[in-house]
């Protein structure tokens, strides 16, 4: 299944002032039958504003069973150069967001251990909750979070909330799913909230356009791919 959609971010500060970015996602699920094989690949091509526009990211996700970080990438246009996100620089912020690079990868079951907590509502929907605990410090460390409560949506698998804890046990940071609709016949989230819960910042990311199944190639979705979306 592959999937596309341009993104609309909206990045709102302390004060109440406004930022927007513009950025052109695609997405590729892939059979992977070994542990140098992607099963999920993820481009994000920026195209405004003018200050980042051309800055391109690639996420290769792979095999829960391997035990393997995924790949990120970044090109930075200015410098015409790519190069490879290191796992120690995956907590900080995606394009200057309340999203971390971290938070663009694929949920990993294996990071962390669960159990189950009271159901509850989010809203009109009751939801299942589940809390997620840093399975070592490493964990923590690439993520930036110890903890995580996920409140899951239980007419459709969709997490309508996530709450996220630092290294102390604090929350820093709450997820919110604010519009659910079903798109070629596929629950998706197509406008979404990240709140910080030290401040008034929030950053909200609007889906438009989105589809699936539309074609893609696994060849766009390769490093050399990178510096040619920018073109």
């Amino acid at each position: 299944m592959d999937r596309k959609a341009k993104v609309t971010m909206v990045i709102v500060d302390e004060s109440g002032k406004k930022r927007t970015r513009e950025f052109a996602y695609a997405s590729m699920d892939v059979a992977s039958s070994d542990s140098k094989t992607p099963e999920e690949m993820r481009m994000i091509h920026m195209e405004s504003p003018k200050n980042v526009a051309g800055t391109s990211f690639l996420i290769h996700s792979y095999r829960e069973q391997d035990d393997k970080d995924d790949d990120q990438w970044v090109f930075l246009p200015a410098l015409r150069q790519t190069r490879q996100i290191s796992t120690t620089d995956k907590d900080g912020a995606f394009v200057g967001s309340d999203f971390a690079m971290a938070d663009l990868e694929r949920v990993h079951v294996r990071e962390f251990s669960y159990r189950s907590l009271p159901d509850a509502k989010v809203g009109d929907k009751d939801c299942y909750v589940i809390e997620g605990t840093a399975i070592d410090k490493k964990i923590e460390r690439k993520t930036g979070y110890s903890k995580k409560v996920m409140y899951i949506w239980k007419d459709h698998p969709v997490i309508l909330q996530n709450d996220f804890f630092d290294k102390k046990g604090r929350m820093v940071k709450q997820y919110f799913a604010l519009r659910v609709e079903k798109v070629d016949d596929k629950w998706s989230t197509t406008q979404m909230k990240m709140k910080r819960a030290d401040s008034n910042r929030e950053t909200y990311l609007i889906w438009e356009n989105l589809e699936y199944d539309v074609g893609l190639q696994s060849s766009e979705f390769d490093v050399g791919s990178l510096a040619w979306s920018s073109n």
